[in-house]
């Protein structure tokens, strides 16, 4: 993998595809339809089987079975217990449980902001069913979406996130539970939070990281604001605020927690285990061009996809009508080099078999880690 230099404005309007130690495994076949795009969500392993699930044109999915080479497409749209199917919502956000269960988060369709209405309440998840290849609604008895407005609808869904058998749902007006898909049972938290809740991130420790908005401009437009980052502990329901950097945090993207217990903060450092806040910040440019500034740069962020088995971060950054260079990236925090490798954009997963898998358009490539 060739590093890019710092400055590399003359690739702008080059397509770079990935290579070297990036392998183009297959191509999905004409046979399956695909107009607008294409994306990976998850890899899984059934039986020793890999499978990658591969979103194609938002509403389809195409499910790839690497060690046969065999393909087979079905609707994101799910269907309720009597066979109908909802063409107004879409399943997205898919995971794998620990049992072996996929399943995803239903969400509104929005047509250029002309909402399509359903008079009933619906459950907040979708299950894969393999022997029907498709979703199907999967109530777990937390309040379901109803579909009156877009965006209340979208409100309504709440935060979630999940690991291993648990899926953690926190809804502003609900509440806080946790479900295990395992033994069905539905649990609720007593939760006083002051803001309103963006994101949760689930530690290694135990505990929740939850990210409040409490209505508080910062000074700076990323610049983490006090309170703004709370532990929760489920088992005792005690919250504690974090403590953040007095220097503006810019360019704040979103949070991963590391496999050695340090908090990302986008891509310029982390909060460490030991709480201490490291600001690395990567000369951004040579990874992901987003902008002039860090300072003011306002929408376009770097997703911070997640940290490979070899201790890499995985950034990706899609640019549409903003300033800056569409593209995936690692960096290595250890090391504290990177490699800007392709003007692609796109999520980037890795099997059980650490192997990584990124699918571009119909192209399908493989970096098998050392």
């Amino acid at each position: 993998m060739v590093e890019r230099e710092k400055t590399f404005r003359e690739d702008i309007k080059l397509e770079i595809y990935p290579d070297s130690p990036w392998q183009l495994f297959t191509e999905i076949p004409e046979t399956i339809p695909v107009k607008y795009g294409v994306d990976i969500e998850l890899t899984s392993n059934h039986s020793g089987e890999t499978e990658l699930w591969i979103r194609a044109d938002s509403f389809n999915i195409v499910r790839y079975i690497v060690n046969s080479n065999t393909y087979s497409s079905f609707s994101a749209f799910p269907k309720d217990g009597n066979g109908n199917v909802y063409k107004n919502i879409v399943v997205q956000d898919l995971f794998e449980t620990e049992t072996g269960k996929i399943i995803g988060v239903n969400y509104p369709i929005n047509y250029n902001a002309d909402f399509v209405k359903w008079d009933e309440t619906i459950p907040l998840f979708s299950i894969y069913n393999e022997k029907e290849n498709t979703f199907e609604f999967y109530d777990i008895g937390i309040k379901n979406i109803s579909g009156s407005n877009y965006i209340e609808t979208l409100k309504q869904i709440g935060v979630i996130a999940h690991n291993e058998n648990l899926i953690w749902v926190f809804q502003q007006q609900a509440g806080l539970y946790s479900y295990d898909t395992r033994t069905g049972n539905l649990k609720f938290y007593e939760t006083s939070f002051e803001g309103n809740i963006q994101r949760i991130l689930v530690s290694q420790d135990g505990f929740l990281l939850f990210k409040q908005e409490k209505g508080v401009p910062p000074t700076s437009f990323w610049e983490l604001s006090s309170g703004e980052l709370v532990k929760y502990y489920p088992e005792s329901q005690i919250t504690e605020e974090i403590d953040v950097p007095e220097l503006p945090w810019a360019g704040f993207g979103n949070m991963l927690y590391t496999k050695s217990g340090d908090l990302w903060i986008g891509f310029h450092g982390y909060l460490s285990k030991n709480g201490s806040w490291i600001l690395k910040n990567p000369y951004r440019t040579a990874y992901l061009n987003l902008g002039d500034s860090s300072i003011t740069y306002n929408w376009n962020q770097p997703d911070l996809l997640f940290q490979s088995s070899n201790g890499y971060l995985w950034y990706t950054n899609e640019m549409v009508d903003a300033p800056g260079v569409a593209g995936t990236a690692w960096y290595d925090p250890v090391t504290e080099k990177g490699c800007w490798f392709t003007t692609e954009s796109g999520n980037i997963v890795e099997d059980s078999y650490n192997n990584l898998w990124m699918v571009t358009g119909r192209k399908i490539y493989k970096y098998a880690l050392p």
